[in-house]
């Protein structure tokens, strides 16, 4: 991916994240969302000047969520756990920082996206946001 997956702006005490993965519609599993969130969540967090985080998506689409064909395709339950489980460090740290994070949903906010939004301490949703809970 020629594009960082996940872009970042300071705007005064504000961290703006953005999942910038739109050909992927901003997949949890696009190539580098989650690593780029977990960096954009270590600047937040290790930075005493910034004190809310702002998770949007490129596009009009907040997240499709994760690779559930991926899911699909594996046979073992603790392959299916440990493929789950990667999203956890993000949740974490959503849940337990003393900062503030918002989620910015515009369009889609699906299974694993809709899961980080839901994490966030305050979500703000445009009209068309959707939301929708995935079953694999």
């Amino acid at each position: 991916m020629s594009e960082d997956a996940v872009v970042s702006e300071v705007r005064g005490a504000v961290l703006v994240v953005t999942i910038n993965a739109y050909a992927m519609r901003n997949s949890m599993g696009a190539p580098g969302v989650r690593d780029g969130l977990l960096g954009a969540q270590d600047r937040f967090e290790s930075d005493p000047d910034l004190r809310v985080f702002v998770l949007t998506g490129a596009g009009g689409v907040f997240s499709a969520g994760g690779n559930l064909d991926a899911l699909r395709r594996i046979r073992e339950v603790e392959q299916i756990r440990e493929r789950l489980a990667g999203g956890g460090p993000l949740l974490k740290r959503v849940l337990t920082s003393d900062k503030l994070y918002i989620a910015a949903v515009e369009g889609p906010a699906f299974g694993a996206g809709l899961g980080l939004a839901a994490a966030c301490d305050l979500m703000v949703a445009a009209e068309g946001a959707r939301f929708c809970a995935a079953q694999i």
